[in-house]
């Protein structure tokens, strides 16, 4: 898979997705944020149903995308592996 961008995580809203922490190799860099998020996600306790995997490298500053996770209404879900 190619890196991937902001634009590809809109294609993502009411799914689930898998995201397995690499160090490097990454499809995109996600930093956690509390305050303005560019998505919102829940976090699934289990990987039913889950068919798409995206390696995710954890930053602290200039991600390619910022999520905050939350308890409801999120705009995807996900799994961490």
């Amino acid at each position: 898979m190619s890196k991937l961008n902001k634009s590809y995580f809109q294609t993502l809203k009411g799914k689930n997705v898998a995201f397995k922490e690499v160090k490097a190799g990454e499809d995109i860099s996600v930093q956690i944020v509390k305050n303005f998020p560019d998505f919102k996600v829940q976090v699934l306790k289990s990987r039913s149903f889950i068919k798409d995997t995206i390696k995710v490298k954890f930053v602290e500053h200039f991600p390619d995308v910022k999520i905050q996770v939350v308890d409801h209404f999120g705009d995807f879900s996900i799994y961490m592996e």
